[in-house]
């Protein structure tokens, strides 16, 4: 699975109606979801002749400040700097409809140059991972990472105990301790945690 897969399959499987996507790219992920009802924010988004659904051309913090509605289902994959993240899932929360979740892509960085900010390479996560550790502190939500594409983290409301992790958020140290700092599941886990066992 990718994560259109898992975003697509978490739309069928709670019939999701309303998408928001934060970060558009190239658009192949936003017009890959299937949902009737899209909304994409990026400053510089694609060709709006390509592209379907409400689209916004403005930052994510520009957005939320003037936004009225909630959605169902969030994707985070905007600017890839931790405190940015950490605001998009603040904010992303605060406009999530009940039973609704947040997807966020790149939790799992390779190499410690891939999550450097800023970016000084072509295959570029930032330090996203940072953003999710932080919002573990958070006893209000559940998150944990998708062990694929980069790592897809999942948030949503529901009571955890609260996590903090013990080393400093160094990469050296998110190597060893990833797992446990991002609460990561395999595919397999997701599909049974989140899709074969709700009815």
């Amino acid at each position: 699975m990718n994560r259109t897969t898992i975003i697509n399959s978490l739309i069928l499987q709670y019939n999701y109606q309303s998408y928001l996507e934060i970060g558009l790219g190239s658009g192949c992920n936003y017009q890959d979801v299937r949902c009737d009802d899209k909304t994409g924010v990026d400053p510089t988004p694609p060709p709006r002749h390509a592209m379907t659904g409400s689209i916004h051309a403005t930052t994510s913090d520009e957005f939320f400040a003037v936004n009225e509605r909630c959605f169902d289902i969030v994707f985070i994959d905007g600017l890839h700097h931790a405190d940015q993240v950490y605001r998009d899932i603040e904010n992303s929360l605060l406009w999530l409809s009940e039973g609704g979740i947040i997807v966020c892509h790149d939790m799992m960085p390779v190499t410690e140059l891939q999550q450097r900010v800023p970016r000084e390479t072509k295959a570029w996560t930032g330090d996203c991972w940072r953003a999710l550790v932080r919002a573990r502190g958070n006893r209000e939500i559940e998150v944990c990472v998708v062990d694929t594409d980069w790592g897809c983290g999942l948030i949503k409301p529901a009571e955890q105990p609260v996590f903090q992790p013990k080393e400093e958020l160094a990469f050296e140290n998110f190597q060893r301790c990833k797992h446990a700092w991002l609460n990561v599941i395999s595919v397999a886990e997701f599909k049974i945690r989140y899709l074969l066992s709700q009815n």
